[in-house]
């Protein structure tokens, strides 16, 4: 049944005819006592308020398929423990390996995950990194993307709708890196960037939008940094007669099946949850199994633009284009 013995195949078919008749399932606890393994994976996962399920939800699936077809159970924590939730877990032998989500830029779980004497993994990259395994989507890059993508059709002056920096998710690093993005690829393309803090809610939008067409010189185009804006801010600019793709171009970060089913597609950058989770748990896997050190590295999954209507031209200027460098 483990694997590592030849047996013929004869004796095999008959054990499997007799679990299947059974319906034995080996022992975890048994197992673990004989073999120092759970097979058990901790998921540590905090919700917190605003967090953006849809997302969470994606990860969430791929990791848990990806550890089942590897024999491994996920053990998910949602609380917000922080350095005494992981020591818990790992104290209590109640898992193999740990998989971190929602990292901020400065964790306090860091210096407790380098010293915990299991296989860690971050979905994240923190401020420091160093001696860490982590896995994630190239943010800072899709900062940049947007701001190109935007800078190439002539726009100059643009609007980032974002996330609150002193918030928890503000101060994510995944929201840290991509302001980070689009203020470089700001100054590099020499664009103005009006950066407008907002909820991704049709009231908080309705506020930030009309904030928005009272700046002069007005807007030409949007970067949205909520991953779950896209149906309310369309909503609202559709309500003041401007047409994403037509009257103003917007692009920014959400899924696919949101950015797909808007009255006006959008044009994203997709942030490539089952690439990310392949990468993680291959990762993970690998040193489970000694294969790598436990002193880690950065994996970032390159940026992937997905061109769709929400995206025009910049009106003309006394006839021109607006110039761009």
């Amino acid at each position: 049944m483990s694997g590592k013995r030849s047996i013929s195949p004869a004796t095999r078919e008959r054990v499997e005819r007799v679990i299947e008749e059974l319906g034995y399932h080996p022992n975890s606890g048994a197992q673990a006592l004989a073999g120092s393994r759970t097979n058990i994976i901790g998921l540590v996962v905090p919700f917190r308020p605003n967090i953006d399920m849809t997302v969470i939800a994606e990860f969430m699936a791929e990791i848990a398929s990806r550890a089942r077809a590897r024999d491994y159970d996920i053990l998910l924590v949602t609380a917000d423990e922080g350095p005494a939730g992981l020591r818990r877990l790992v104290g209590r032998s109640l898992c193999d390996a740990l998989i971190l989500m929602e990292v901020g830029s400065e964790d306090d779980r860091i210096p407790v995950a380098k010293s915990l004497g299991v296989p860690v993994v971050l979905i994240g990259v923190p401020q420091d990194s160093e001696g860490l395994h982590c896995v994630d989507f190239d943010f800072q890059g899709a900062g940049e993307t947007c701001v190109d993508e935007l800078a190439d059709l002539g726009h100059t002056e643009i609007a980032l709708l974002a996330i609150d920096p002193e918030s928890k998710k503000g101060q994510a690093n995944f929201s840290v890196r991509f302001r980070r993005g689009v203020e470089r690829a700001a100054q590099r393309r020499d664009v103005d960037i009006r950066a407008l803090v907002m909820e991704p809610n049709h009231s908080d939008a309705s506020r930030v939008i009309e904030q928005m067409l009272a700046l002069d010189p007005p807007v030409t185009g949007l970067i949205l940094q909520h991953s779950d804006a896209p149906d309310p801010v369309t909503a609202v600019l559709l309500e003041h007669g401007r047409t994403p793709g037509a009257d103003i171009a917007v692009i920014g970060l959400c899924p696919d099946a949101l950015a797909e089913r808007l009255r006006v597609p959008m044009t994203t950058v997709q942030q490539q949850a089952s690439e990310v989770c392949r990468r993680a748990m291959e990762t993970l896997f690998r040193m489970l199994n000694h294969e790598i050190p436990t002193t880690g590295e950065v994996d970032l999954v390159p940026v992937s633009l997905v061109r769709r209507s929400s995206m025009n031209r910049a009106p003309a200027v006394n006839g021109y284009i607006h110039a761009i460098s």
